[in-house]
């Protein structure tokens, strides 16, 4: 997409894929990830598309530890039933603890939807890597 040409040779895709989501919600990063396969994960772009669009819905199972938005995430990034209950644990208290930091509860929803982004993507990443077929 746009955001992986703009930042071709940073190690963290994570500015490629907020950069394809502020500005066409990362519809040309799943279409040029046809023509260039490396320039983009399409999970991390679903992931994160998911996250954008459904943030409110997200916020609320988080907080009750399960729901249908949880479990379509947990879809879009194919993580196993077994490792599903652990994984929205995880989210819920890794998530908690942002609100408790000092000014997220005054950031916007898009940047609090970002940092649930980042949230998941380090779950996935670590303690639930293999866990889940799309390391976002």
């Amino acid at each position: 997409g746009i955001g992986a040409m703009v930042f071709p040779k940073a190690k963290d895709r994570t500015f490629a894929i907020i950069s394809n989501i502020i500005w066409d919600l990362g519809t040309t990063a799943v279409s040029s990830k046809i023509s260039s396969a490396d320039s983009g994960k399409g999970e991390e772009v679903q992931t994160a598309m998911f996250i954008k669009s459904n943030y409110g819905s997200l916020e609320t199972e988080i907080a009750m530890g399960q729901g249908t938005y949880l479990t379509a995430m947990a879809d879009v990034m194919g993580c196993s039933q077994a490792a599903r209950p652990a994984l929205f644990s995880s989210i819920r208290s890794e998530h908690a603890a942002n609100f408790a930091t000092a000014g997220f509860a005054q950031l916007d929803e898009t940047q609090r939807a970002e940092s649930l982004y980042y949230t998941v993507r380090d779950l996935t990443s670590n303690e639930f890597a293999g866990q889940c077929t799309a390391t976002v």
